[in-house]
């Protein structure tokens, strides 16, 4: 429990800070939280210490550190972009806009509900998990500050966080995956044969491509393939 309440306490820490505007720090405290996390569900099953209140309580945590905290790193995007092109001045309404973020944080919570009653979701999720929606946001500042200027992908995050438009579309798009029907491999290994693994190695091997390739860059990249990879495994093959 108290690896899951320190998780929630960072997550708290990384929402006001995204808040104030500190957007890289919250990212890392981010990354953090979902470390914690981890380590949390390998430590209950390492002591056995499951308990329904460590699962409910687990979910609340999430909420905070992967609903919240990347809702309030998108809201201030949004609302940056808004005021850079002198929008909400113009039209009273638009102050309303960076609210939109918070489709992540409805969404995460109706993702995490159906997890916590769903016996379905043992060797793989259905629907994005929460924590890999959440490090995705949490990649964009992190690229933004430390990737070269001069890169597609950060000239790409460049533009959608400089533009209001495309940055509520992809907060609709990765909203919508945290409760779409796709099944999403996780990186649980139950055993080290291929054919039970193939994708989690695929993904893991392909990961450490991009980041030897990419460099900063590649924590966006790797998100995105995450979910190529398992749509293509949804569409084409099995779940695992």
């Amino acid at each position: 429990l108290l690896i899951t309440l320190l998780n929630l306490f960072l997550g708290c820490v990384a929402v006001t800070i995204a808040f104030g505007g500190d957007m890289v720090n919250a990212a890392l405290l981010i990354a953090v939280c979902s470390i914690l996390d981890f380590l949390d569900g390998t430590a209950a099953r390492i002591l056995n210490a499951r308990s329904e209140i460590g699962k409910q309580l687990d979910s609340l945590a999430d909420l905070i550190s992967f609903g919240l905290a990347p809702a309030a790193i998108a809201y201030t995007y949004i609302n940056n972009s808004l005021l850079q092109e002198n929008i909400m001045s113009n039209y009273g309404f638009m102050s309303f806009v960076p609210y939109l973020a918070f489709m992540i944080t409805l969404l995460s919570a109706v993702r995490l509900a159906r997890f916590n009653i769903d016996s379905r979701q043992t060797s793989s999720f259905i629907g994005l998990p929460t924590p890999a929606n959440a490090l995705f946001f949490a990649s964009i500042p992190v690229v933004l500050a430390f990737a070269d200027s001069n890169g597609l992908v950060y000239n790409i995050l460049y533009y959608i966080t400089s533009t209001t438009l495309p940055f509520i579309i992809m907060v609709v798009v990765f909203s919508w995956l945290l409760v779409s029907p796709i099944h999403m491999f996780s990186l649980k290994f139950t055993n080290l044969n291929w054919k039970d693994n193939k994708t989690r190695i695929i993904f893991l091997s392909a990961s450490l491509l991009l980041l030897i390739v990419f460099g900063f860059e590649s924590f966006t990249l790797i998100m995105v393939f995450y979910i190529l990879l398992s749509l293509i495994n949804y569409v084409f093959f099995s779940t695992k």
